[in-house]
């Protein structure tokens, strides 16, 4: 869901909450502990790049809770509550299904989910329920092309996508 009004340009003193959680699949102790902590320094680069300067980042050890979100923009006094909910998971997924080189492999994929709300008035301006990015880049002309991602480089490109949403004139 996208107000017709909302314009990316409106992100510029933003409060961000950001929570990473864990679904299926194992996951070391190590990286329970580091990808959140790796998923919200990748998302202060991409800001810092686009010249947006968050006044609040707070990383969530549980679901967020949009009103305390918001509660916590305006007392800091930014413009909105940018909400990241983020789920990673490992899995067995198909690629190139139309195809005559169909095939499946084993995958880490990160799901986050998107709201911005105007922390002037509790408008929700922009909400995204899944947007995915996963470790494996597919080539399905030629499938021995295919390239693996390291964990720095899918947090990057889930982060890239969370911010082509929330940018996106």
């Amino acid at each position: 869901m996208r107000v017709p009004t909302y314009r990316g340009e409106e992100i510029r003193r933003p409060a961000i909450t950001v929570h990473v959680a864990f679904g299926s699949g194992d996951f070391s102790k190590q990286e329970r502990a580091s990808l959140p902590e790796l998923y919200a320094g990748a998302l202060l680069d991409a800001l810092n790049a686009q010249a947006i300067l968050p006044i609040d980042l707070n990383v969530a050890r549980d679901t967020p809770d949009p009103a305390a979100a918001v509660a916590r923009a305006r007392e800091v006094r930014a413009d909105q509550a940018v909400i990241i909910d983020a789920v990673v998971g490992r899995g067995l997924r198909t690629f190139c299904r139309n195809t005559r080189r169909m095939f499946t492999i084993r995958v880490t994929e990160v799901a986050a989910r998107l709201d911005v709300v105007r922390a002037s008035d509790r408008e929700t301006r922009l909400s995204e329920p899944a947007i995915r990015a996963t470790d494996f880049k597919e080539d399905c002309d030629e499938p021995k092309q295919s390239r693996r991602l390291d964990t720095s480089q899918v947090i990057a490109e889930s982060v890239r996508k969370v911010l082509a949403a929330i940018l996106r004139p």
